[in-house]
Order: structure tokens, then C-alpha cells, then sequence
């Protein structure tokens, strides 16, 4: 019998063996790393998947780390005899038996597919990682310049920092190794030394540790990073909780465009406050969005936000940039291209019994002002997976002249509207359906949008034109070669009306932005883009976008093609320069610029 470390947390384990092993409470195991004995656990809680240990005694100096083999004490044929009691554990070190966790890891699932706006903390905390060096090479490169990632992409890049983190730590706790005198005279390593494959001659280790220095420690900011990334993305950090404070963040873009004068932007300055285990705060400053998506008034601060975990559900409160949905384009029905918003926001899991599985739960409410008056932005959102290959998207928002009932934050839209809100001029409801389904490679999305759907009959709601939007897209990840070309196409179609409504204080726009497609009405949009990395530091892309009109009817819509030939090399971990060239009409989001242009972009990460 035996089995590995699945989390590791104070003075608990979490291990793979289960019930059907015949495992039972009071056994005692040992884990083993290179073959020698480094902890003893005993058993104390066993389900159908896993079971948990105490660590009753550790080797000094050594970390016991997930993937490491356990076994019986008693099939060992020679226990170690230098393993020392643990330190009492930190509050709220300890794991406990693991059905919460396998919900939230099924619930994460349903949203792998979904886009991260490029607004979010996320991709300036995941540069303050690579400046640290705890993603680099080919983790480094892949948010680099303009490419947006799916949560499960980000879900990967954290993954893979938590464990670098985790060998630097054991780098860095683990003592210079010693040598003992054996019967015979010879010199042999200690259980450590070998465990870490060091040379038995005293002079060889030296000369080896010359030649390679030890690695860097991360520091407590990116401990802090770390931690509260694990938690957004559904990970478990696998380390103490940090102490409070801060984790400061600032990356830069400088734009130089042939033809005219230098454009230097100021980047993204960002804070994150550690605040405990389940709390934290965020700060983020940027005028970025200005060159994403033209100015429309887009405000200094891009996030402002508290977050805790409360009552069983996730808790955001201030200015956050949502998108749902997988179009990479943008989202049908909740995109990033309007500024943020803000909101109080939760997320939770939920439990729909066998029959419907487990399903993942989100909402807002969000108050805004425009044209002198106050306006209020609701949405729910339900995502399922049914395999790890197919997931699902039910979402609704509504858009109100005044504000709503209380009720309004669990009631399906279309059933409080019938409740307290006869008026269809006050109240502006969207629906949307997306389904993703993925190989190893290869995936297929698509998503619909209703807008200001009609009510099924008997709810009372006047019949209305049709509002519809969809988009439909196609990826292979891996063209090539495991890591070859990353290709994707894409269409998308609004209906004339779409976005829009017979009151316009209530049309799905914000600041004369739509917050669904960034096209808006009576558009189409079809895209093509190819990611090819030539090296671990080169990386090629090639894209073109058409936007056109939907029909020769009003409203009328930009339209334009743009291409975009553009080349990024590493100057080093947290430095690139790329070199873009856009010839013919380039659509930018909501606009377009009828010239060709040459840039010269250098990213920066302090």
C-alpha cells in the first residue's frame, strides 16, 4: 500500500489514500523523498477520495512537499532515527477533509474558458511575479503585450509560481549539508545531502555551491501576491498565511509610433494590501485603457476594491472590470471595453444535488451616473461544468432608470419586472447562453445574446423586435509542436437594435460605450490570429480584424480592417521590446484609425 502528499499545511497533510485502501484512523505512515524516510504521519480522518494526517515528527531542515511518496512505517526496513517533534502550528494552519475543496475545484472548472479583461489586478500581480523570477521563460511570455488568457490559462501561471516558490523556500530553509565518518572510515552524506543529490567529497560541494548560487528567496510582497492569486483563481496557496501588509506592483509601456512625436504612457501602478487569511485590498491606477480602447474618458483609477469571504460566499466591494463569456473579441453581454464599474459583487458554489451537479454562482449591483442621473447595472450569472471538456453559461443583467427592489439581487429579471416593475421604459434586460467545449488542443465556444428579451406569454410584457447577438470562435492551442502556434478564429453579429432601447437613459451602454461587444449594434466582426513562439525568448504574431455593418441600416457603426504584424523579444525576464506594424485601417475597440502606423513598444516590469 502506498500512496503521495496531496497538500501540506502546518502540521497536516492531506494524502491520496483512501478508504477502499484500508486505511483506517491511528494509522501511522512515513513519507519518503529519494528513497529516505523525512516525516511521519498518523492518520486521523479518512474519506472516499483522500485522508488527513498529523506530522508527528519531520527531518531537520527538510520540507515535506506535495507528489512526495508515503508509505507504511511498518514496510520500511530501517525507520529513520533523526527525525525531530514539529513546531507547534500558526493559526489556521490545518486541513481538513477535502469536500469543500473538491466542490470548489469542480465549480472552477465552469469558468476556465472565460476571458480575464485586461483591466484586471491579475496581470500586473502576474508581472510582479516574473520580475521576481518566479515565472520565466515561456510562463514570462505568454501575457507579455496584448495577448488576453482564460482563467484556466492563469489558473496554470499561478500553479506553476506556487511551486517554484515552494522548492526556493526549501532552497533557502535547507542548512549546508554535513558528512559523517562511517564504521569503516569513509565519508559518507547524510540523508539530506543525498536526498538533494549533493556530492560526498567536501571539496566537490564547494566547489559546487561556487558554481552555482543559491537561489533568491521570494520575498513577502510576492508571498503576499502568491497567496491572494491562489485564492482568486481556486488554489489552494499551499503556504502559511502571509502577514499582513502590502505588495506593490508597476509596470510600464513606452510607445514610440513612426510619424509622430514620441507617446510615452505611464503604465499601471498597483497596490495589494494583505489584510488575513480571506482579506485583501486593491488599488490599481492606469491610463492604459486610453490606449487599448481610445479615449473616451476612461478614469485614473482602473480598480479599487475590498475583498473577504463571508457566509459561505466571496465578497467584492468597490470599482472592479468584470467579462463573462470566452469571446476573445469581446463579450456579448458583459465585456471590459466600457471603464469599470462600481459594485458589490459574490461568488459562491452550489450544490444541485446529483442530478444537476455543482454549479458556480455569480451576481452585482452596480450604481452609475450618466447624463445627470443615477443608473443601476444588476447581473446574475450560473456556470456548470458537465465534463472537463464541456461547460455552460446562463447569465442576465438589467439596466434600471431607478432603483430596484432588494429582490431584484436573487429574482430572475423577467419575474420581478412582472412583480414590481409593470414599465418596460424603467427596466432594460439582456440575457446570454455561452457553451465552451475543449480537447487537449483544440476548442469550440459560442455565445447568444438576447437583448431586452420578451417575457414567455402570461407575464405580460409587450412584444418587441428582434435584439439578438452571437458569436461563434474555433482555437487550436498547439499548432506545431506542444508549444507552436496558438491559432484562433472568430465571428461575431449584433442585430441593429441590439444594445439599444426606446428610452435611451437605459440603452446597454456606459459612457457611450456598449458594455456587451465593443462593435455594438448592427455590426459584424470577423477575426483571425496566429501566436507563434520561435524561441523561448521570440515570439511572432499575425492577426486581422474586419468590421463591417450588419445591414444598410441605422445605426450606423464603424467599420474597417486592421492587421497587425508584430514581433516581441525578451530582453531579459521582465523586459521586451516588440516591434508592431499595422498597415491599412486599424479598427481600435469602438473605433478607427484610417492610417497605417509602425510602432516600437517597450514593456517594462519593476
Amino acid at each position: 500500500m502506498s500512496g503521495y502528499v496531496q497538500e501540506v499545511s502546518g502540521a497536516t497533510a492531506r494524502l491520496s489514500l483512501r478508504d477502499a485502501d484500508g486505511v483506517k484512523p491511528g494509522d501511522e505512515f512515513s513519507a519518503l523523498q529519494y528513497g529516505y524516510e523525512i516525516a511521519r504521519l498518523r492518520i486521523t480522518a479518512v474519506t472516499k477520495t483522500d485522508s488527513v494526517a498529523d506530522i508527528l515528527l519531520q527531518q531537520p531542515g527538510v520540507i515535506l512537499r506535495r507528489l512526495d511518496t508515503v508509505v507504511p512505517t511498518t514496510a520500511l526496513p530501517k525507520p529513520s532515527t533523526t527525525l525531530e517533534p514539529l513546531p507547534p502550528p500558526l493559526p489556521g494552519q490545518e486541513v481538513k477533509p477535502s469536500r469543500r475543496k473538491r466542490r470548489r475545484a469542480r465549480s472552477r472548472d465552469a469558468e476556465a474558458g472565460t476571458l480575464v479583461s485586461r483591466a484586471d489586478w491579475t496581470y500586473p500581480a502576474l508581472s510582479s511575479l516574473v520580475e521576481r523570477e518566479l515565472l520565466s521563460g515561456v510562463a514570462a511570455r505568454e501575457f507579455h503585450g496584448d495577448q488576453q488568457l482564460t482563467r484556466g490559462e492563469i489558473r496554470e501561471l499561478i500553479a506553476e509560481a506556487l511551486e517554484t516558490a515552494a522548492e526556493r523556500r526549501q532552497d533557502v530553509i535547507t542548512p549546508p549539508q554535513s558528512t559523517a565518518p562511517a564504521a569503516d572510515g569513509s565519508v559518507s552524506p547524510s540523508p539530506a545531502a543525498a536526498m538533494e543529490g549533493a556530492p560526498s567529497s567536501g571539496s566537490e560541494a564547494s566547489a559546487g555551491n561556487d558554481a552555482s548560487p543559491a537561489p533568491r528567496s521570494p520575498s513577502v510582497g510576492s508571498d503576499r501576491l502568491l497567496y491572494h492569486l491562489a485564492q482568486e483563481y481556486g488554489l489552494d496557496p499551499g503556504m502559511p498565511v502571509p502577514k499582513r501588509g502590502p505588495a506593490l506592483t508597476s509596470t510600464h509601456r513606452y510607445r514610440l509610433v513612426a510619424g509622430e512625436k514620441p507617446h510615452f504612457t505611464t503604465g499601471t501602478n498597483q497596490a495589494l494590501m494583505s489584510l488575513g487569511r480571506d482579506q485583501y485590498a486593491v488599488v490599481s491606477l492606469s491610463r492604459e485603457r486610453r490606449e487599448w480602447y481610445g479615449d473616451h474618458d476612461y478614469p485614473w483609477l482602473n480598480e479599487a476594491f475590498y475583498h473577504t469571504h463571508w457566509l459561505g460566499v466571496n465578497w467584492d466591494v468597490g470599482q472592479r472590470a468584470l467579462r463573462w463569456g470566452p469571446g476573445y473579441t469581446g463579450s456579448m453581454i458583459l465585456g471590459d471595453v466600457a471603464p469599470s464599474l462600481p459594485m458589490v459583487r459574490g461568488t459562491r458554489g452550489l450544490s444541485l444535488g446529483r442530478t444537476f451537479g455543482y454549479w458556480n454562482a455569480e451576481g452585482f449591483a452596480s450604481r452609475t451616473t450618466e447624463s445627470g442621473g443615477a443608473r443601476y447595472l444588476l447581473g446574475h450569472r450560473l456556470s456548470h461544468a458537465f465534463s472537463p471538456s464541456v461547460s455552460f453559461g446562463l447569465s442576465e443583467t438589467s439596466k434600471a432608470a431607478k432603483a430596484p427592489n432588494p429582490l431584484a439581487l436573487v429574482l430572475p429579471f423577467q419575474l420581478y419586472q412582472k412583480l414590481f416593475e409593470k414599465s418596460t421604459n424603467v427596466i432594460n434586460i439582456q440575457v446570454g447562453l455561452d457553451l465552451r467545449v475543449a480537447g487537449r488542443h483544440q476548442e469550440g465556444y459560442g455565445e447568444l445574446f438576447i437583448d431586452d428579451i420578451t417575457a414567455p406569454k402570461g407575464l405580460g410584457q409587450a412584444p418587441v423586435p428582434r435584439k439578438i447577438g452571437f458569436l461563434a470562435g474555433y482555437r487550436y492551442a498547439n499548432l506545431f509542436g506542444d508549444e507552436g502556434t496558438d491559432v484562433r478564429v472568430e465571428y461575431a453579429q449584433t442585430d441593429s437594435n441590439a444594445y439599444l432601447h426606446r428610452n435611451p437613459t437605459i440603452s446597454y451602454f456606459n459612457r457611450g460605450i456598449p458594455l456587451g461587444h465593443p462593435m455594438g449594434p448592427n455590426s459584424k466582426s470577423y477575426m483571425v490570429r496566429a501566436d507563434r513562439r520561435l524561441t523561448p525568448k521570440l515570439e511572432v504574431t499575425a492577426a486581422a480584424q474586419v468590421l463591417r455593418p450588419k445591414g444598410p441600416i441605422t445605426p450606423t457603426t464603424a467599420k474597417g480592417t486592421a492587421f497587425t504584424l508584430a514581433a516581441a523579444y525578451d530582453l531579459r525576464n521582465d523586459r521586451s521590446l516588440t516591434l508592431k506594424l499595422s498597415p491599412g485601417s486599424r479598427v481600435d475597440r469602438y473605433t478607427v484609425e484610417r492610417k497605417s502606423s509602425l510602432e516600437l513598444i517597450a514593456d517594462w516590469n519593476f
